[in-house]
């Protein structure tokens, strides 16, 4: 499609039985909102649902992506109308991550990470490659550390654990059953003093 008339668009229409799409490109001069840019326009609803705009930017529900700090607008959901967010969907058993990457190859791939298991329903937290955080199932804290604080004597096994390698771990529990709370420290995981 070529238009040279910047008043207008170069469109493709799509016409179903009940529902209609036209994809385009705005020229210079078209309605403010799509000038210059490539877009999916619901004719049947009346609303923009994405566009691509000169800057190579994204916006899924949003017009202008470029219009947001630029070192977060590459891909752009939403506006500031309403409630908006992004769904991750896996397997029960799977993994649902976002990665932080600085390379194509090796740890470069996921020198950050975000993940959700859902085989164990806990979300761990990785810098340098590494875990560094997990806030398990029953909503426990663990920071340098991925097991759980079954060490503790804690009927409700409910807390934070601290973890500096091998030598050094603290732990700090709230027992439920005697409305107390415990504080715990040691030189190993499985050695604890209080």
């Amino acid at each position: 499609l070529n238009n040279t008339k910047t008043a207008y668009y170069s469109v493709l229409e799509f016409r179903g039985d009940s529902q209609s799409f036209d994809v385009g490109l705005g020229n210079s001069a078209a309605t403010a909102t799509l000038q210059n840019k490539f877009y999916i326009y619901d004719s049947t609803n009346a609303a923009t649902r994405l566009v691509l705009d000169s800057s190579g930017n994204v916006g899924i529900g949003n017009t202008n992506p470029s219009d947001y700090n630029t070192n977060g607008n590459n891909l752009v959901v939403g506006t500031t109308s309403g409630n908006n967010g992004i769904t991750i969907s896996t397997a029960s058993t799977g993994f649902g991550t976002i990665y932080f990457a600085d390379g194509t190859s090796g740890v470069e791939q996921y020198r950050g990470m975000v993940q959700y298991d859902h085989s164990t329903d806990s979300m761990t937290f990785r810098t340098l490659s590494a875990e560094r955080m997990r806030i398990d199932s029953s909503g426990n804290l663990l920071v340098g550390t991925t097991s759980n604080i079954a060490n503790v004597d804690s009927s409700s096994g409910e807390g934070i654990a601290l973890s500096a390698g091998s030598y050094g771990c603290l732990f700090y529990t709230f027992d439920a059953a005697d409305e107390r709370s415990e504080l715990h420290a040691g030189w190993h995981t499985t050695h604890k003093n209080t």
